[in-house]
């Protein structure tokens, strides 16, 4: 099996086991007993499970995100990609190690943030710091929803969801127009 497909096949195995069981009793060993490989195979590509876990969230993200589409678009098309892992990702966040999980993938959505804050509102209009705020709030509130939405049950609502997403992005656009005012006001 070439590396592609081995990293693409301990991906799927680890879904599929989300689907079967919590997160925090999932074991390297468990993934790559179901697809018949050694844990060196496993460590050969991953440092841990939650690296793995990282690079399947960054494919869910790289797969919803697109530089031309706006923030609400965005997060419409990452409620798509959960949606269809669905089983997997009400284990994820439902799982014991949720909390170490979450601080983990943290850094990964205040990307989409950040690339959302230079489009709406060039680089030399915020200042690193008005910056930084304006991404860790957005990417806290947008956190909170999707884990509240997923532990109770992820309904399958798009219609809803995207307005939530051009409300999130309303806002996102308005704050950041705020800021990138606010250096008047200091």
């Amino acid at each position: 099996m070439s590396g592609k497909l081995t990293q693409k096949a301990i991906k799927k195995a680890l879904l599929e086991l989300l689907e079967e069981k919590p997160f925090s009793k999932i074991t390297v060993h468990d993934i790559t007993d179901r697809i018949e490989v050694n844990r060196q195979t496993f460590y050969y590509h991953y440092r841990d499970i939650f690296d793995l876990l990282g690079s399947i969230f960054d494919d869910i993200i790289e797969k919803s995100l697109s530089e031309n589409a706006g923030l609400s678009d965005n997060l419409t098309s990452l409620y798509d990609e959960m949606i269809k892992i669905r089983p997997a990702v009400i284990n994820l966040v439902k799982s014991d190690g949720y909390e170490e999980l979450r601080t983990r993938l943290e850094p990964r959505l205040k990307q989409l943030f950040s690339h959302t804050a230079d489009t709406v509102c060039p680089a030399e209009k915020l200042d690193r710091a008005d910056k930084d705020l304006l991404v860790s709030y957005h990417a806290e509130l947008i956190e909170t929803f999707f884990t509240r939405w997923v532990r109770n049950g992820m309904n399958e609502n798009r219609p809803l969801f995207k307005r939530f997403a051009h409300m999130a992005e309303a806002n996102f656009k308005s704050t950041a127009k705020f800021l990138a005012g606010a250096d008047s006001d200091r």
